[in-house]
């Protein structure tokens, strides 16, 4: 008997949020709500990397995951940004979430350094031209004009 792969709904949920310094409102934050139905768990994974790869502001409130589903006939409900489930294919999901946020991490911090690197560069191809300029005009200044 060839079972059908499970497909699940995924809610995705970031309240309204409001950033207080001592009493001031520095930033208010909207909120968002969407859902997604008819997953397969790789695209439960994808889209809810999509979310908690994005890295809030100061202040601004998370969002909230949640996995719908149904075993034999059962529905569950579950917030993979909590703790175990005591089912394997949730866990199973949650760990390849884990692991595609990691890697999406470390593709954004690898783009910044790139970014960084390049502008740095950049600065010093800069810097080495104003000088070499500063330095033609010291000359011609000091040492007259360059005669052959």
């Amino acid at each position: 008997m060839n079972e059908e792969p499970h497909t699940y709904n995924l809610v995705v949920h970031k309240p309204d949020s409001v950033d207080v310094c001592r009493g001031c409102v520095m930033a208010r934050y909207s909120g968002e709500f969407e859902t997604f139905t008819e997953l397969t768990a790789a695209d439960v994974t994808a889209r809810a990397a999509e979310f908690l790869a994005r890295p809030p502001a100061a202040g601004e409130t998370g969002y909230t995951l949640l996995l719908c589903g149904a075993r034999a006939g059962q529905p569950f409900m579950v917030d993979l940004s909590e703790g175990c489930y005591e089912d394997a294919e949730v866990d199973c999901i949650r760990s390849a979430l884990a692991a595609e946020v990691a890697r999406i991490t470390q593709a954004r911090a690898a783009r910044e350094q790139q970014a960084k690197a390049e502008t740095r560069a950049r600065q010093a191809q800069d810097r080495e031209a104003r000088d070499r300029m500063e330095l033609a005009r010291l000359k011609e200044r000091y040492e007259g004009p360059m005669t052959s």
